[in-house]
């Protein structure tokens, strides 16, 4: 995390509207004192909790992304889903309009509300994800593998192009990490 938030210190200095860049960084700085106040104060099993609250999360935006996309309607999430609520006329405009710039395709929005937001949701998560699918044996290995599939199935929900590059760069990089800690053996990664 300090290589990305020294990144991010480095990028608001050089920002246009360095005022707006610090309202980011200070978000930073926040997240940063909640992980050291999580890794001072919860045990092994509580943060296991939040790791498996992590793969629950992925894997319902996944499925959500899914469904949206299956079904061919994307707005109101869960409840446009089961055709519940009436969909007003302007999230009925919008809908048509992203269909028609994408060639008739639905994009998932899942319950974030922009394809693009989304698509940022599955790369902060799936390479945590992958990299316990990895890592870990028994039923958790399984659990973690099939939420990093699902994530990266709404990761492809979302037709978000430019994610989709990045997100293969993050498995090539957990790649190289879990060969780095011996975790993977490198033959078994080149395969991969």
């Amino acid at each position: 995390f300090l290589p990305f938030l020294a990144a991010a210190l480095l990028s608001t200095l050089m920002a246009a509207r360095v005022d707006w860049a610090l309202v980011e960084f200070s978000r930073l700085v926040k997240l940063l004192v909640i992980l050291v106040y999580l890794q001072f104060n919860l045990n092994v099993d509580e943060w296991w909790a939040c790791v498996a609250g992590f793969g629950v999360a992925t894997s319902a935006q996944a499925a959500l992304s899914i469904l949206q996309v299956a079904l061919g309607k994307t707005s109101l999430g869960i409840v446009g889903l089961i055709g519940g609520g009436g969909e007003s006329t302007e999230a009925a405009a919008q809908a048509d309009a992203m269909q028609g710039a994408m060639g008739g395709w639905f994009r998932a929005y899942g319950m974030i509300g922009h394809p693009a937001n989304l698509a940022t949701y599955f790369l902060l998560t799936i390479p945590i994800l992958l990299g316990l699918a990895f890592a870990l044996t028994g039923k958790r290995k399984w659990l973690a593998l099939v939420s990093a599939v699902l994530g990266m199935a709404g990761l492809a929900c979302t037709q978000s192009r430019g994610p989709w590059m990045f997100g293969a760069v993050e498995i090539v990089v957990v790649l190289i990490g879990l060969v780095l800690f011996r975790i993977l053996a490198a033959n078994r990664a080149v395969i991969l």
